[in-house]
């Protein structure tokens, strides 16, 4: 049921997103595993923190996939909604109404997803080539910092 995941599920959510990445920012700079990069500071690449680099990876594609699984999930639950009231209304514009919505919802959601592979594909592909690449560190330099923007857009 929707309410009781509202009232207690979604808070340990909540709780989860804030408190992971702090925590893993307190503990890898206790530890010494981050270092200055050119664009953001990063995990080092000494093999004594490999165990923070996989688990930063697995992080992030667990992010990834979660946000893509959500978006899908969105997009299907408000199709088969508009299949469910299909029956009840009769005026096509209504129906015009209902498929653009559709539409609509179907392409934030994939707008999203492109947003999240576009804040961290950049900043990625500089940590993993380890090169000096002018490109992209430009635009690992411009879309990085619009993760926090597209949390209020």
């Amino acid at each position: 049921q929707p309410t009781n995941f509202a009232t207690k599920v979604e808070p340990f959510l909540h709780m989860a997103s804030i408190l992971v990445p702090l925590m893993t920012a307190i503990t890898t700079a206790f530890t010494g595993a981050i270092s200055a990069g050119p664009t953001v500071c990063y995990l080092s690449w000494d093999p004594e923190y490999a165990g923070w680099i996989w688990a930063g990876a697995l992080t992030i594609t667990t992010c990834f996939f979660i946000c893509i699984y959500s978006m899908a999930a969105i997009s299907f639950t408000v199709i088969r909604q508009r299949s469910r009231m299909r029956r009840y209304s009769y005026a096509s514009a209504r129906t015009e109404f209902r498929n653009t919505e559709i539409s609509d919802t179907v392409k934030q959601a994939l707008l999203y997803v492109a947003a999240f592979l576009l804040t961290f594909m950049f900043p990625a592909i500089s940590w993993a080539s380890q090169s000096d690449s002018f490109i992209i560190e430009v635009l690992a330099k411009i879309f990085y910092p619009l993760q926090g923007f597209w949390n209020f857009s």
